[in-house]
C-alpha cells in the first residue's frame, strides 16, 4: 500500500515539475490550474525537430476566472501559456513569434465555440487583439477581435490541418494607427497587413487550446458535451530585433538565352546592315538582256491574244444587248435588295429618316456611357464584414 501511494506521489511530482517547466523562456501557465492541461512529454507524432514537446489538454469546464479575465463568467475554457511580461504601450518596434503546432487527426472542433490556438492579447483591456481561430469551416484563420471590422486572413485550410507539424513566424508592430502585421505559415506568408493593430496596445502572446463561447454550443447541441481537446507544441519564442527566422529567396538566375541590351542592338545593327548590302547588290544587278527571238514571239502572241480578245469582246456586247431587257430586270432587283439591305448593327437604312437614325444612335451612346459613368464604385480596403459561416 504504501509502494503505491509513493508511486502516485512520484507521478504527480514528475508531472507537476514539468508543468513547471514550462514558465521557462518567459512562459507561464496563464488562467490554467488542472494538472493535465501543460505537460511535457517525448514527441509522439515522431515528426517533431526536437525529442520533448508541449501537450496540450482541454476538458470541459476547464476554466478560472482572475480579474480582469474573467473566463467562467464569459463562457471561455482554456488550457494555455502566456508571456510573463509587463508589455509596453503602442509602438513603432516590431516584435517577432515563431512556435510550431500539431493537430492529431483525431482533433475534434467544438464550433459555434470557437477554438483559438494563439492569441495577441491587449492587457490593458483584457480582450484579445488579434487570434489564430478555428471556426465553422474547420479551416484555422487569423484575424482581429479589437474592434468591429473584419480582417481575417485564411492560414491553414481544413485537409492540411491535422497530421503535420506547422511552423508559424508572426511579425507585429502593435501601433494605434500606424502598425503593421506579418503572418508566415510553413515559410510562406499568408497574412500582410497596415494600420491600427491594437486598441491600448499592451500586447502579450497565449498559446495552447482555448474555447470561446462555450454557451453557445451548450444551446446549439444541448443533447452533446465538449469533446477533449488535445494538441502538441514545440514551445514559443519572442524576439524584439528581427531573428533572421524569413529568409529572402534569391534571385533568379538569368537565362542563358537571353541577350543583353548591348548584344540586340549590335544583332539588329548587323541584320540592318546586311539587308542594305542584299538591297544595294539587287539594284546594281544588270538586267539580262533579251533574245531578238523571243521578243517577236511575245509580240506577235500579244497581238494575236490581244485580236482574239476583242472578238470575245464584241460576241459578249452582241449577246448582253440581245437580253437587255432581262438585263434592267435584273439591276432593278439587285437594286430594291441592296436598298432593304440590313446594316451589320442590325438596323434598316432609311434614307429619308438617316438624320433620326443618327440622333438616336448618339442618345443611346451617351446613356451607356453615363450608365458606365455610373457602375464605378470605390474599393473597401478591409474584407467583406465578418460573418462567421465563411470561417
Amino acid at each position: 500500500m504504501d509502494s503505491r501511494i509513493i508511486g502516485i506521489g512520484l507521478i504527480f511530482v514528475t508531472v507537476f515539475a514539468h508543468a513547471a517547466d514550462d514558465q521557462r523562456e518567459g512562459f507561464t501557465r496563464f488562467l490554467t490550474d488542472k494538472v493535465w492541461a501543460v505537460t511535457e512529454v517525448g514527441d509522439p507524432t515522431g515528426l517533431a525537430s526536437d525529442p520533448i514537446v508541449q501537450r496540450f489538454e482541454l476538458r470541459p469546464g476547464d476554466c478560472l476566472s482572475e480579474p480582469p479575465f474573467n473566463d467562467c463568467e464569459n463562457s471561455v475554457e482554456r488550457a494555455e501559456l502566456a508571456q510573463d511580461t509587463n508589455p509596453p504601450s503602442s509602438s513603432s518596434d516590431a516584435y517577432w513569434y515563431r512556435w510550431e503546432v500539431f493537430f492529431p487527426e483525431d482533433f475534434k472542433g467544438s464550433y459555434p465555440a470557437r477554438n483559438r490556438h494563439g492569441q495577441f492579447i491587449d492587457r490593458a483591456t483584457g480582450s484579445a487583439a488579434w487570434v489564430f481561430e478555428i471556426g465553422s469551416t474547420g479551416a484555422l484563420w487569423f484575424g482581429s477581435r479589437f474592434d468591429d471590422e473584419s480582417r481575417f486572413f485564411s492560414v491553414i485550410n481544413e485537409r492540411e490541418l491535422r497530421g503535420q507539424w506547422h511552423e508559424i513566424i508572426v511579425e507585429g508592430v502593435w501601433n494605434n494607427p500606424d502598425g503593421r502585421i506579418n503572418v508566415w505559415v510553413n515559410g510562406e506568408q499568408r497574412a500582410r497587413y497596415r494600420g491600427v493593430t491594437c486598441g491600448r496596445c499592451k500586447i502579450f502572446l497565449s498559446y495552447g487550446i482555448s474555447r470561446v463561447g462555450v454557451n453557445e454550443f451548450k444551446k446549439r447541441h444541448p443533447e452533446k458535451e465538449l469533446p477533449i481537446q488535445v494538441i502538441y507544441y514545440l514551445p514559443a519564442g519572442v524576439q524584439g530585433d528581427d531573428p533572421g527566422w524569413i529568409v529572402a529567396p534569391p534571385p533568379k538566375p538569368a537565362k542563358e538565352d537571353e541577350e543583353t541590351p548591348g548584344s540586340t542592338v549590335e544583332i539588329q545593327r548587323e541584320t540592318a546592315d546586311e539587308a542594305g548590302s542584299k538591297t544595294a547588290e539587287k539594284a546594281a544587278a544588270p538586267p539580262e538582256p533579251e533574245k531578238v527571238e523571243d521578243l517577236e514571239e511575245d509580240a506577235h502572241s500579244t497581238v494575236e491574244s490581244r485580236a482574239e480578245t476583242t472578238q470575245e469582246g464584241v460576241t459578249i456586247v452582241v449577246e448582253s444587248a440581245e437580253q437587255s431587257g432581262d438585263t434592267g430586270e435584273i439591276i432593278k432587283a439587285e437594286s430594291q435588295a441592296i436598298d432593304a439591305a440590313p446594316e451589320p448593327n442590325g438596323q434598316t437604312i432609311d434614307s429619308g429618316n438617316s438624320d433620326k437614325s443618327d440622333l438616336d444612335a448618339d442618345t443611346e451612346t451617351d446613356s451607356m456611357n453615363s450608365q458606365d459613368a455610373s457602375s464605378e464604385k470605390s474599393v473597401n480596403p478591409y474584407p467583406v464584414p465578418d460573418a462567421d459561416d465563411r470561417r
